[in-house]
């Protein structure tokens, strides 16, 4: 076959194939799709996320996330998240200094999972969709030291690539060696949030 007949058969495929996926899209709102595959081990935990979770944040620019963009979700944390949120925003806005006691931040519940989506950063814009990170508050006891979350990494095909708690090496390096310094916030980074419709 020559190159023209080539390209334009393949441009061909890919406008059928892009055609189809929207249409599968087609009654769902944009934040309700995702193109990461979720974990096979995790399936039970968070099989649906985008369509019945509460979404916490637009595409956020994160420098603490590796220069990313990030989009964070939670199956039922998002009041405490909020107002961890708010409370942050208004000790740093007030100039108050945390040793005095004056933050009102709250725990998560056991079962809260807080999801992250993490975007390369294209020209400051999101582009392609590099991990899908996650927090899971397991029951007391599970790693008392670092409130009991196990942490999740995996690549947008599934893939995982970290699991576990503070007593796995590879969670004390790319995990709990920041969200370490936040224990008064349960170990939760609550620096974007928007109000969004659910």
């Amino acid at each position: 076959m020559n190159k023209p007949k080539l390209l334009i058969l393949s441009i061909v495929l890919f406008s059928t194939v892009l055609l189809s996926s929207r249409l599968l899209w087609a009654d769902m709102p944009p934040y309700q799709q995702t193109e990461f595959k979720i974990p096979e081990s995790y399936q039970d935990n968070i099989k649906g996320y985008p369509s019945s979770w509460r979404r916490l944040s637009g595409y956020e620019y994160s420098a603490l996330h590796w220069d990313q963009f990030v989009v964070v979700y939670t199956n039922n944390g998002g009041d405490i998240y909020a107002n961890n949120h708010f409370e942050f925003m208004r000790i740093y806005e007030e100039d108050l200094d945390y040793e005095e006691g004056e933050a009102s931040y709250k725990d998560y519940a056991v079962g809260t999972i807080l999801l992250k989506e993490s975007f390369l950063s294209q020209n400051s814009r999101p582009g392609l969709s590099l991990l899908l990170s996650g927090m899971i508050k397991r029951e007391k006891g599970y790693d008392s030291a670092f409130g009991d979350w196990e942490y999740f990494q995996s690549k947008k095909n599934g893939e995982i690539i970290v699991s576990g708690n503070s007593k796995d090496a590879e969670i004390q390096t790319m995990c709990i060696g920041c969200h370490s310094n936040i224990q008064d916030k349960d170990f939760v980074f609550a620096t974007h949030y928007s109000l969004s419709p659910r």
